[in-house]
């Protein structure tokens, strides 16, 4: 799951969505039966499902992603009064918080 979460870092959200659209939950007994279905039983009589190993999940369109990451920190009560500018909450997750002032900047998002 790492390995597969690693690999679409960086990707915008919307370019894996895609592929999960008509995903659903399963309760853990049907969700274990369809991960049994596909697995290698081992010399030890054990299984194993690896997708990485089968090709079997999606996997991003390039590996050059448009994105990245951005890292800084910041006095909690300046993030706080921003979330509360933005968002009418001083509880938001810092990262929106962030996310919100590069639209800002960019002309993507108004100021209230």
């Amino acid at each position: 799951w790492t390995t597969y979460t690693n690999e679409w870092k960086n990707h915008p959200r919307s370019d894996q969505a895609v592929f999960w659209k008509s995903a659903s939950a399963l309760a853990l007994a049907p969700a274990l039966a369809a991960v049994a279905a596909r697995a290698k039983v081992r010399a030890d009589g054990g299984m194993e499902f690896n997708p990485a190993k089968r090709g079997v999940l999606p996997k991003p369109p390039d590996k050059k992603p448009s994105s990245r990451r951005v890292i800084y920190t910041r006095p909690i009560e300046e993030i706080r009064l921003l979330s509360n500018r933005f968002f009418d909450r001083e509880d938001e997750k810092p990262g929106l918080v962030g996310e919100r002032c590069f639209d800002i900047v960019l002309g993507n998002g108004e100021l209230k």
